[in-house]
């Protein structure tokens, strides 16, 4: 599974005003509107902006300790702050998420892009579980302006929620139980009661949620305990998964790296593996990564390829102050007093800023798959054959990981394994079914199902 939530804290003197809700202005059509096609072809620094990100977390964790974070998390609670920003604020935002919305007809198109994407993460087939909320929680004494509660609730589905942030052990009560409710319990303290403060007027949160089930399970016969080089100098024991099979694969020479794709089932999610060559080169790579190497076009040269896949079992959480890296890449204006997020609600005294930006990630991978897709593994065999030669990709040492929404070229998370957790016995779940067990011909058993025949 995997878990992400962000939290934008937004700090003022809040100024009731009671109105009542009226989004009928927003049912008026732009002039010229387009299709929503535009949302598959996303400007290049909207894509930037998830790596740029991680090269500066990992900046900040001075290249130290796992990390795992949902780019898109952090996009949409950007992307609603933007709604409320004017100014300079609007300016770094947009700049920063490739967002122009210089005229009506482009900011119709960055509500679609957001609006386009989080109805396809929330669609589901049942072959995997994908949970996103989007919640705004609101100070009591405080009354947003009309047309922003509007934009959230129409192109972020966002719920808005009045709480007292003068009492921070029940406001982070009901915060903290809305996390824990989007992320299957997984997510349970969110924030603290620190972040509460009593100046605190609105907090805008975005929870993700996703447990899928590998096309190609690691069969849990085949897990031994092995070394993993945490560095030159240190290494540890941990449980390493093993299965050949067919996956997408590329060798990136340039970068001195290998490619794996793992697809989950339901034909919507991969997991991305970038292993580099030197067992100490992590760094190096991620500090590669960027618009003059786009990791589309290492995708788009893939190839269909028989490998022996070894990859630990992890399992770890990941808690940070984005606020940090994302004055670096630029964001500094919403921080200060010079902040205009007036479109957002009108206050007593001094302006409304942002306080902070907070995210805690989640992650945990094993073996368990799916006996659904034994059938389709043999298929495969049929197309490709048995007689290739077998590649090697041995995660033995730290390496990257990101998950994509492939059918809208989205990455949902972004990751590095630097330090596993040690081995420990092997656990069974008996209520899962036996994952099917993958041969070098990338066919496959299942005791659970009948007996399959080669293009069947």
């Amino acid at each position: 599974f995997l878990v992400a939530g962000a939290v934008v804290v937004c700090s003022g003197t809040s100024l009731a005003d009671n109105k009542a809700l009226n989004c009928s202005v927003l049912d008026k059509p732009t002039p010229g509107e387009p299709r929503v096609d535009h949302v598959f072809s996303r400007g290049e620094k909207f894509d930037d902006f998830d790596w740029n990100l991680s090269k500066e977390l990992n900046a900040k964790e001075n290249g130290q300790g796992n990390l795992v974070i949902s780019p898109f998390s952090l996009k949409v609670v950007l992307a609603m702050l933007y709604e409320g920003a004017k100014g300079e604020t609007a300016q770094q935002i947009g700049d920063a998420l490739d967002l122009d919305n210089s005229t009506m007809f482009q900011r119709s198109n960055t509500r679609d892009r957001f609006s386009t994407i989080l109805k396809s993460l929330q669609t589901s087939k049942g072959e995997y579980e994908i949970q996103i909320g989007t919640h705004v929680f609101i100070d009591k004494e405080t009354e947003p302006k009309d047309l922003y509660l509007c934009k959230l609730q129409r192109y972020y589905n966002s719920d808005v929620e009045k709480v007292d942030f003068s009492d921070p052990a029940g406001a982070v009560r009901v915060i903290n139980t809305w996390a824990s409710k989007v992320t299957e319990g997984h997510i349970q303290h969110l924030i603290s009661e620190a972040e509460a403060q009593s100046n605190t007027i609105m907090m805008l949160l975005n929870a993700v949620y996703f447990k899928g089930l590998w096309v190609n399970p690691f069969p849990e016969n085949q897990t031994t305990t092995g070394p993993f080089h945490v560095s030159d100098t240190q290494k540890v024991d941990v449980q390493l998964m093993n299965v050949t099979s067919k996956f997408g694969y590329y060798n990136i020479t340039e970068l001195d790296a290998q490619l794996i794709r793992l697809p989950y089932l339901g034909d919507k999610f991969a997991m991305y593996v970038m292993l580099p060559n030197n067992k100490t080169g992590l760094d190096t790579l991620i500090n590669s990564l960027g618009p003059e190497r786009p990791l589309t076009q290492y995708i788009d040269n893939m190839t269909w390829t028989l490998v022996n896949l070894v990859m630990p079992k992890f399992e770890f959480d990941f808690t940070t102050s984005l606020r940090p890296t994302l004055e670096k890449l630029g964001l500094t204006n919403m921080f200060t007093s010079a902040a205009d997020l007036t479109d957002i609600a009108d206050i007593k005294s001094g302006s409304l800023v942002v306080s902070n930006v907070l995210q805690k990630a989640g992650i945990s991978v094993n073996e368990i798959g799916s006996v659904a897709y034994a059938a389709t593994v043999v298929e495969l065999t049929d197309k490709f054959g048995g007689d290739e030669e077998v590649i090697e990709f041995k995660a033995d040492h730290p390496f990257l990981f990101f998950i994509d929404d492939e059918k809208i070229r989205t990455t949902v998370f972004v990751g590095k394994v630097q330090t596993p957790k040690k081995a420990e016995a092997p656990t069974t779940d008996k209520n899962l079914p036996e994952a099917p067990v993958s041969r070098i011909d990338g066919s496959t058993t299942d005791n659970n199902l009948p007996p399959q025949t080669p293009g069947a």
